[in-house]
């Protein structure tokens, strides 16, 4: 009966430090995820900042880009304006010589 209960207490210390052992490892392994979750939680913030300067800039983008559309487009009414205008043929450079003046400079040539 005492190898019995010596028995018996030997196995309660056993379960009772095993108990202790696995409540240790779990305290450190909930440490562990803790830690794990802050950093994980510091990516978000961070991710978070980021996507929020993104969508700042991409809305200053879309304005800017919006201007220039309404500028390109006052520049082709300013176009469609001018062409339709002509320029007097008094004003207009012709690249042939006139025709009128080469026979004078011919006349002038075979005279002399």
């Amino acid at each position: 009966m005492i190898l019995d209960e010596s028995r018996v207490e030997a196995t309660e210390t056993l379960r009772s430090s095993e108990k202790n052992l696995s409540n240790f490892d779990l305290k450190v392994e909930n440490g562990i995820l803790r830690a794990d979750n802050m950093e994980l939680q510091y990516k978000i913030d961070k991710l978070n900042k980021e996507l929020e300067e993104s969508k700042e800039l991409n809305e200053m983008l879309i304005k800017i880009n919006e201007e220039f559309g309404k500028e390109n487009d006052r520049l082709y009414e300013r176009i469609d304006f001018y062409k339709n205008l002509r320029m007097p043929r008094s004003m207009k450079k012709s690249s042939k010589p006139k025709r009128k003046h080469q026979r004078y400079h011919k006349f002038l040539l075979s005279v002399l």
